[in-house]
């Protein structure tokens, strides 16, 4: 959990030098065999985010780096961009939500 926490503080500072804020972090503290319904591929994070602040899903970006987060936001209805080390979350930031470059289909 430390190692979690460290890189959710390490992503926000990042993300502040852009002046970029986010609102809230969410995870799955489960394990792979407890069944909840929190656990990426399940979309239970999405939909409790999208309760609590009152998103339309389906304008929504999902943003991850692996596969099981694409599944997640696709599960949820929204669309997904894979992140990756060409394409990081800074530079989608960049081009996308402060430059409104990037375009996502």
């Amino acid at each position: 959990m430390h190692d979690l926490k460290e890189i959710h503080g390490n992503m926000e500072k990042e993300l502040e030098k852009h002046n970029v804020k986010i609102e809230k972090i969410y995870y799955c503290p489960h394990g792979w065999d407890d069944g909840c319904e929190c656990r990426k591929p399940k979309p239970g994070m999405v939909f409790q985010a999208a309760r609590e602040h009152d998103l339309d899903l389906s304008k929504a970006l999902f943003i991850g780096d692996n596969e099981r987060d694409l599944r997640a936001g696709n599960a949820a209805g929204c669309r997904t961009l894979l992140v990756d080390s060409e394409l990081s979350l800074l530079k989608v930031v960049k081009e996308k939500i402060i430059n409104d470059k990037l375009f996502i289909r």
